[in-house]
């Protein structure tokens, strides 16, 4: 528990010092577009190739394909039960969508890829990569439509980085294409970048808002209770009484224990819409997961 513990705090240390950074005006939203930006075109690329082409051979591949099933048997059991969960928070049926999305979503592209590779090394970090596939269909999909309240556009998913750098890993990865040695050194550098600036960035984000106003809605403790506590919880118990292997109890797991995603924040602000709920989501569901994920972590898996 102890180390789950340690590796938590290190990331939410780095969210605290994005936060007092935009508090005191030392960086700016501009600054935080330049990070939101190198964030996504630069270092979560060179993490996803990096952990596909060294670790997703054909072999893995043929063991660990159920990944991705499970993933978007997940993603459809949590869409039928939290849709009737949101419905009695509010009236308002764009605020009812974040609490939706946030009990589904949980942030784990940022801080999410950081954890795994911390609690289960390279490969652990390529398992929670392929479960979380259905998760990224649903975000460029269902996600954007609603929190944008435009159309479903086909052409986010082809361009997504995230999305095309797994591909370009996969293939490297499969067909065992030899990378310059100096390639992998900028991969590796690359990805090593990835966490301390994705929490940096979550607490720039954070600080923009007014914390008192934004930590008054009531609806935000359910919806972080579910996201934190019974999400995890229930999932993994009821896999532990499927008599899930290790490899599938641990990534689940994990996926299911991280706090609120951030694109109730990211995509209402493309269309100006108001993402003072997702603000409060993401600030109070951070903070608390810095004790619950341990606590979530031990239960489960009985760490001491």
């Amino acid at each position: 528990m102890g180390i789950v513990f340690e590796q938590v705090l290190i990331l939410f240390i780095f969210v605290t010092i994005g936060f007092v950074l935009g508090r005191t005006k030392l960086v700016n939203s501009e600054h935080s577009q330049m990070l939101s930006k190198l964030l996504v075109y630069v270092f979560l690329p060179c993490n996803n190739i990096k952990a596909f082409s060294s670790n997703c051979t054909p072999k893995y591949l043929s063991e660990n394909y159920v990944l991705v099933i499970i993933g978007f048997i997940v993603l459809f059991i949590l869409m039928l039960v939290i849709h009737f969960l949101a419905k009695p928070l509010t009236k308002n049926k764009y605020d009812r969508y974040v609490y939706e999305y946030s009990m589904i979503m949980p942030n784990y592209g940022f801080m999410g890829y950081a954890l795994a590779e911390s609690f289960f090394g390279e490969v652990g970090l390529l398992n929670f990569i392929m479960f979380s596939l259905a998760f990224a269909v649903y975000i460029y999909t269902i996600a954007f439509t609603k929190l944008t309240k435009s159309g479903f556009a086909p052409k986010k998913l082809v361009t997504n980085p995230a999305l095309v750098s797994i591909a370009i890993g996969l293939v490297l990865g499969l067909t065992q294409l030899p990378i310059p040695s100096v390639i992998q050194s900028v991969l590796s550098k690359g990805s090593v970048c990835m966490a301390p600036v994705s929490m940096v960035l979550a607490g720039l984000v954070i600080s923009e808002f007014n914390l008192k106003e934004i930590v008054k809605r009531w609806e935000i403790y359910p919806v972080t209770f579910v996201r934190l506590l019974g999400v995890p919880i229930l999932a993994g118990i009821i896999l532990k009484l499927l008599g899930a292997n290790e490899t599938i109890l641990q990534t689940v797991v994990l996926f299911a224990a991280l706090p609120c995603g951030m694109n109730t924040i990211v995509f209402p602000k493309l269309v100006n819409e108001d993402c003072r709920a997702g603000a409060g989501l993401a600030l109070v569901s951070t903070v608390l997961a810095c004790a619950t994920i341990p606590v979530v972590m031990s239960y489960i898996f009985n760490l001491v």
